[in-house]
């Protein structure tokens, strides 16, 4: 069976090529005893060795640390089963500090499942979400999005204002169309 090298800045991996194959979407066919090399600089070596080893053995280490990288590399590859594995690990890690973030990732990667998942959990836990460092970095639009969401669980309009007016104070030169965001959020009973 034909060889490929696969080298990541300076690691270098041999597999077969049917793996290679699998990993790279490569078509090329090789002769009896020849090797290629195909050099990957989107990809680091670290996750390419923990690919590898899930296709060669079926096993994967995923953890908090490496958790975004391998979904961002199972769902370039196209391995259905590793973002599987990926996604089900981040919804176990959803909290009221991350699951913006999450979520704009998953959109960004368009992994729906985990999108859907994301967005339930922070529309669910508004009140815990509002009080994170998180929802001050969103984009207006995003937070447009999330605040005039109809299954947003907040029992007082108050907390969506305080909301927008933290979101605002984080950087008031750029975000100077209050009005409009308050009149879309619903909140136009309020006056500034």
């Amino acid at each position: 069976m034909p060889e490929m090298l696969l080298v990541v800045l300076s690691s270098v991996f041999v597999c077969l090529l049917y793996v290679c194959v699998r990993v790279v979407r490569s078509s090329r066919e090789t002769g009896s005893g020849e090797k290629l090399e195909l050099k990957m600089t989107n990809i680091g070596a670290d996750v390419l060795e923990l690919l590898l080893e899930f296709v060669y053995t079926g096993s994967l280490v995923i953890h908090s640390a490496n958790a975004k990288t391998l979904l961002e590399a199972a769902n370039k590859f196209q391995f259905n089963t590793f973002c599987k594995v990926c996604v089900s690990f981040l919804e176990k890690q959803l909290t009221a500090a991350n699951c913006l973030g999450v979520l704009a990732m998953a959109e960004a990667m368009c992994c729906t499942e985990l999108h859907n998942m994301a967005k339930a959990f922070a529309l669910q836990n508004f009140p815990d979400v509002a009080g994170q460092d998180e929802i001050l970095s969103i984009s207006k639009e995003d937070l447009v999005n999330y605040l005039s969401n109809d299954s947003l669980n907040t029992k007082a309009e108050e907390l969506v204002y305080e909301t927008v007016i933290k979101w605002i104070k984080k950087d008031p030169i750029s975000r100077v169309q209050v009005r409009k965001l308050l009149q879309i959020c619903a909140l136009t009973n309020f006056v500034l």
